[in-house]
């Protein structure tokens, strides 16, 4: 079974699509909007994830990642739709 994780999104800062919010969707669940510039923290289980980033007038992003406790998860608008990495420390 897996314990519980704390898991960050950070919306990097970008010129394209600056004004948009993205709706960020983690297994087909939205947890949340950031703005460019944003962060926020959310709790999930430990292992594979699908990872999904929106914005009206762009194309979705998804990833799969297996997220560990204090990863960081960077999203990025791109001219053709998101950037979706993971970080880890």
């Amino acid at each position: 079974m897996s314990d519980e994780i704390t898991v960050t999104i950070t919306r990097l800062k970008a010129y394209v699509m600056g004004k948009t919010s993205a709706t960020i969707i983690i297994d087909d669940v939205e947890v949340g909007k950031l703005k460019n510039g944003e962060s926020m923290e959310f709790k999930t289980t430990s292992g594979p994830h699908k990872f999904e980033a929106r914005a009206v007038s762009a194309l979705a992003g998804l990833e799969n990642f297996d997220l560990q406790d204090g990863n960081t998860v960077n999203v990025k608008m791109k001219l053709v739709g998101w950037d979706i990495r993971l970080e880890r420390k």
